[in-house]
C-alpha cells in the first residue's frame, strides 16, 4: 500500500545501517589481526633473521589465519539475512510503537489471512502511514562498535605507515621475505653480488669465492660451506682485495659433494644458496693410422684404440677427441706449438697437411686439453703418445774367395740382402787406384776401352731390379777385369749398394763393406797361395796342440 511506502523505505534504511555495521565492524577486525599479525612476523624475522625453511611455516601460518579470520568473522555476516518483520520489531523497541508498526506490516500484506474488523485494521494502517514520515528510523541503532574497530584500524594503518615512511628498505626486504624471497634487511655492509661460484661448480676442482660488497667494508669475511648431507661444515676466509674495492675473494680447495654455502661479511648475511657440482668432461683420444700403401701387407697395424699408439715411419695419423658432454673446443699440443681440433659431429678431430701428423717421421709426445659447455677444462691434459716404428734402409754383405787377382780375372763375389718391407735394386759400385796412387774411374763394364773420366769417379752399374720386392736377395756376382786394363799394382775397391721399395717416395739405401782386389802376375799369385798354404799349416798345428792338451800329457 502507498499509505506504508515510508516505512518500507525507513525499514531498508536500518537494513543497509545494519550490514554495513556488520561488515564494517568484521572487516576492520579482520584487517586489524591480519596487520599486527604481520606486524608481529616482520619484528620476529628482524629479530632472529629466519631462514627460507622457517619464513616458509610462517608463510604458511599467516594463510591459515587469514582463512581462519574469514571463517570466524566475514563468512558468518555475509549470511545474516533481515526480513521487514524482524526490523520492524527493533524499529517498535527503540520508537516506544508498541506492536502498530508490525500490524500495519501484516493487516497491509496481500493475500494474507485476515481476520476481526476491516475498518480497525484500515485505521491502523492508516495511523502508521501518517506516523511513519516523523520517525527516525535509525535512532536507538549505536555506531560505537563500528568507529571503534575503525579507529584500531586507522591507528594499525598509520602504524604501518609509519614504518613505510621511516625504514622503507626494511619493509620492501621484507616483503620480498614473507613471500620466501632473498632480501636481506639493510645493515652497514651490503652484499652487492656473488660474482662466483653462483649455484654450481666443479666436481674435485677448487671453488673460488669472489663477493662483491658495499658500505662498511671489514678487513675479512666467511663463507660457511655445509655438505647437502649435513656431515661436514667448512669456513672459508674471505679477504678484502686492495686493487679492487669492495670485492673479496676465497678458495675451497677440493669440493666433492653437494653442498649450500652462506656469505658474512660485516654484519650482513646471504644465503644459503644451493652449490651444485657439474662433472668434468670425459674424454676420450683414438688414433686413425693410416700406414703407407707400400707397406700395408706386411705391416700389421694394432686394431686398439687410445693414446698410446705405434705407428710406421711415413703414416698418416688423424686424432679423434670425444666427450661425455658438449665441448667448445679441443687443443693439441706439440713441441710447444697449439694446434686447434676441428668440430665434427659430437666429436673433434685434427687432420690436416701442415702438422707433424699428417707425415709422422718420429715419435711424437703431446698433450690434449678440451673446455666443455659449461666452461670447464680437465685438471690435467691428457697425453697423447705415438711411437713411431722407423723404415730401417737395407742391410747387405758382400765377401769374396779372394782378394788377389790376376789382370784379366773374372772374381767373384757372394751378397745377400734384407729389408724390412721389399728390395727395389741392387747396384755395383766400383773405384780403380793405379799403381801410381793416382785414382781413376773406368768405363763401364761393358766398355773396352779406357775411360776418360776424372780421377774420383767411380763405375755404377745396376745388378738387379726386383719387380716383386722381396725381403731378401741372394746370389753370386762375376766382375769381369780385362775390361778395365788394369797393371800389376793397382787396385779396385768394389761396393754393393742394396735399395728398399717405398712405393711412390724414393727408397734409402745401404752399401756392404769395400772389398779391395789387388792385381798381381802369376808369381804373385802363386806367392800368395803359398802365404796362405803356410798359414793354413800353423792354424792346423794350433789346433793339433790345442786338442792334445786338452787330453793331457802321455
Amino acid at each position: 500500500m502507498t499509505q506504508l511506502a515510508a516505512v518500507h523505505h525507513g525499514l531498508n534504511q536500518v537494513r543497509r545501517f545494519r550490514s554495513a555495521m556488520r561488515l564494517g565492524s568484521a572487516w576492520c577486525l579482520a584487517v586489524c589481526i591480519l596487520l599486527w599479525a604481520l606486524l608481529a612476523e616482520f619484528g620476529l624475522d628482524l629479530w632472529v633473521r629466519m631462514g627460507q625453511l622457517e619464513r616458509g611455516i610462517l608463510l604458511a601460518a599467516m594463510i591459515g589465519l587469514i582463512l581462519w579470520v574469514f571463517g570466524r568473522f566475514i563468512r558468518p555476516v555475509l549470511g545474516v539475512r533481515e526480513d521487514e518483520t524482524s526490523l520492524a520489531l527493533l524499529v517498535e523497541r527503540n520508537q516506544g510503537i508498541h506492536s502498530d508498526l508490525v500490524a500495519a506490516l501484516q493487516f497491509a500484506e496481500p493475500g494474507r489471512g485476515q481476520s476481526g474488523s476491516a475498518a480497525l485494521r484500515q485505521a491502523v494502517v492508516d495511523y502508521v502511514g501518517e506516523l511513519a514520515p516523523s520517525l527516525n528510523f535509525l535512532e536507538g541503532f549505536p555506531a560505537r562498535q563500528l568507529v571503534w574497530r575503525i579507529g584500531l584500524t586507522a591507528a594499525t594503518l598509520i602504524v604501518w605507515l609509519g614504518l613505510v615512511l621511516l625504514a622503507p628498505h626494511y619493509v620492501l626486504a621484507f616483503a620480498n621475505r614473507f613471500v620466501v624471497g632473498s632480501a636481506t634487511y639493510p645493515t652497514r655492509t651490503r652484499i652487492v653480488q656473488v660474482i662466483r661460484p653462483g649455484l654450481r661448480a666443479a666436481y674435485g676442482q677448487p671453488v673460488l669465492f669472489e663477493v662483491q660488497a658495499a658500505g662498511w667494508l671489514p678487513e675479512t669475511g666467511v663463507v660457511q660451506l655445509r655438505t647437502r648431507s649435513g656431515d661436514a661444515t667448512t669456513t672459508v676466509t674471505l679477504h678484502r682485495s686492495l686493487d679492487r674495492p669492495g670485492q673479496y675473494t676465497g678458495r675451497f680447495e677440493r669440493l666433492l659433494d653437494q653442498a649450500q654455502y652462506t656469505v658474512q661479511i660485516g654484519d650482513a648475511s646471504l644465503g644459503p644458496r644451493p652449490l651444485a657440482l657439474i662433472p668434468l668432461p670425459s674424454v676420450t683420444l683414438n688414433l686413425q693410422i693410416t700406414t703407407p700403401a707400400y707397406a700395408r701387407a706386411r705391416f700389421h697395424q694394432s686394431s686398439e684404440v687410445g693414446s698410446l699408439r705405434t705407428a710406421l715411419e711415413g703414416s698418416r695419423v688423424v686424432l679423434i677427441v670425444k666427450a661425455d658432454k658438449p665441448l667448445r673446443w679441443a687443443r693439441l699440443t706439440l713441441d710447444g706449438k697449439v694446434y686447434p681440433l676441428t668440430r665434427a659431429g659430437d666429436h673433434f678431430v685434427l687432420d690436416r697437411p701442415d702438422t707433424p701428423l699428417a707425415h709422422v717421421t718420429d715419435t711424437l709426445h703431446g698433450q690434449v686439453q678440451v673446455q666443455d659447455e659449461d666452461g670447464l677444462s680437465l685438471d690435467r691434459p691428457l697425453n697423447l703418445m705415438l711411437l713411431v716404428r722407423p723404415d730401417n734402409p737395407p742391410r747387405i754383405a758382400a765377401a769374396a774367395v779372394t782378394r788377389v787377382v790376376m789382370p784379366d780375372a773374372v772374381p767373384s763375389l757372394r751378397y745377400q740382402a734384407v729389408d724390412d718391407f721389399g728390395l727395389a735394386q741392387l747396384t755395383l759400385h766400383m773405384a780403380i787406384t793405379r799403381a801410381g796412387d793416382e785414382q781413376e774411374a773406368a768405363s763401364p763394364l761393358a766398355t773396352t776401352q779406357p775411360s776418360t773420366s776424372r780421377p774420383g769417379d767411380e763405375i755404377t752399374r745396376t745388378v738387379a731390379r726386383f719387380d716383386a720386392h722381396p725381403l731378401t736377395a741372394e746370389g753370386t756376382l762375376t766382375i769381369p777385369l780385362a775390361s778395365l786394363h788394369l797393371t800389376k799394382g793397382d787396385r779396385v775397391a768394389v761396393t754393393l749398394e742394396a735399395t728398399d721399395w717405398r712405393g711412390g717416395l724414393p727408397g734409402k739405401s745401404t752399401r756392404s763393406e769395400t772389398l779391395v782386389f789387388e792385381v798381381t802376375d802369376r808369381q804373385g799369385v802363386l806367392a800368395t797361395m803359398d802365404e796362405l798354404n803356410d798359414q793354413m799349416s800353423h792354424r792346423l798345428d794350433e789346433i793339433i796342440r790345442a786338442q792334445l792338451g786338452i787330453g793331457g800329457r802321455p
